[in-house]
């Protein structure tokens, strides 16, 4: 008889790190060639700036790197990449989550996060290669409604499949004949807040009406990433500095003249002048706790924000159980499960998370049988107990 499937549960989603590692110690998931199918409302597909890559070999170092970090929720995953243990990642996302990224070609999330480098650019010896697949689940609106098993019913079907669905069905296929994959959940992705959806609407479009996040424009990838680095040091300037303390000044006119106004667009100044304005005298009205949230909030004002309703909680449940199943996770469950709840920083509705939980822990349950749940303490996130 199979021992229960074994269920890591953190609030912070980076706290399951260490659960992956000692699941590959104790090979309970392959050294390499790793699938991780992470089922989530946003990619979590960012690598810690300050820290030295080679900090990935050494797993304790790595744990307090993350917690350090403001947004080690998101840096998790890429860790293990560069470690040679994941090769493929399937990111499974809600339709409300409308980022843009690919690994391999230079889209909209890396240029923004400015993880983006052309190949001749990197080390050659540091170059990872890997499999990137993003995919939606179909939501079946009615029981009549063709199931995700569908998918794969003929190699000819009409009418033709979407692109959506064909990366399901390639998805569906690794999961059956890879050496052993990881099953991640945040269970934001079932419902989702944006937790900076209360900081004013001018911090949204000083941050986010940038022409290099103009999706129509298009841009070359080099000159937006040149653009975002331009407008990510003249905002340190003014962070650092404080010349919104007094924006009369002549460094800092000649900073929004010469750099800021350009980066919006040509004949944008008489739009976007007035709006640094009431953005500056609105960071000098603040204390220095709400100029912080501020400035760490302002690149995150695009996160997607959707709080959903009972039934289309159950209908998404629905849907992940059936792309399990016919993904054949009976027969080949995961190494390991990982699940993140996410409500100390609300990306998860707080008052949804005992109901979603349960109702995920239900249907893993329904779809693999016995599992056996352990639930992370903040403080201990970085223990490995053998």
């Amino acid at each position: 008889m199979a021992p229960p499937l074994r269920v890591v549960i953190a609030d912070d989603h980076h706290h399951v790190l260490p659960a992956i590692h000692l699941a590959i110690r104790r090979r309970r998931l392959p050294f390499d060639e790793l699938l991780v199918v992470h089922v989530d409302a946003h990619p979590d597909l960012s690598f810690p700036r300050a820290v030295d890559p080679a900090l990935v070999f050494a797993a304790e170092e790595l744990y307090d790197a993350l917690d350090a970090s403001v947004s080690g929720i998101a840096e998790f995953l890429l860790p293990l990449v560069y470690a040679g243990h994941v090769r493929s990642l399937l990111w499974l996302k809600p339709h409300w989550a409308k980022q843009s990224l690919c690994v391999s070609v230079p889209l909209a999330h890396f240029i923004d996060e400015d993880a983006f480098a052309p190949a001749e650019d990197l080390e050659p010896a540091t170059i990872k290669e890997w499999e990137l697949l993003v995919a939606e689940l179909p939501i079946r609106a009615t029981e009549s409604s063709a199931p995700i098993a569908d998918l794969e019913a003929s190699t000819t079907p009409v009418p033709p499949l979407s692109t959506n669905d064909l990366v399901l069905r390639d998805a569906m296929e690794q999961m059956r004949e890879c050496k052993g994959y990881v099953l991640d959940i945040d269970l934001d992705y079932f419902s989702t807040w944006n937790p900076f959806r209360k900081v004013a609407a001018v911090v949204a479009r000083v941050f986010g009406s940038l022409e290099a996040k103009n999706r129509t424009n298009h841009m070359p990838a080099s000159a937006r990433v040149l653009e975002q680095r331009a407008f990510t040091a003249a905002m340190a300037q003014v962070q650092t500095e404080q010349l919104f303390l007094d924006p009369t000044s002549a460094e800092c006119r000649a900073l929004v003249a010469t750099v800021l106004l350009p980066l919006y667009g040509q004949d944008r100044s008489e739009e976007f002048e007035p709006l640094l304005a009431s953005f500056f005298g609105a960071l000098a009205g603040l204390d220095d706790e709400a100029r912080a949230l501020v400035w760490w909030a302002g690149p995150n004002m695009e996160l997607p924000h959707h709080l959903s309703s009972n039934e289309e909680v159950e209908r998404m449940m629905a849907a992940f159980a059936e792309f399990l199943v016919a993904s054949g996770c009976r027969e080949k469950p995961p190494g390991l499960v990982t699940m993140a709840t996410s409500t100390s920083d609300e990306y998860l509705p707080p008052h949804q998370l005992a109901s979603v939980q349960a109702k995920v822990l239900s249907m893993l349950t329904d779809v693999f049988g016995a599992i056996a749940v352990e639930f992370v303490e903040y403080e201990a996130a970085a223990a490995t107990t053998e």
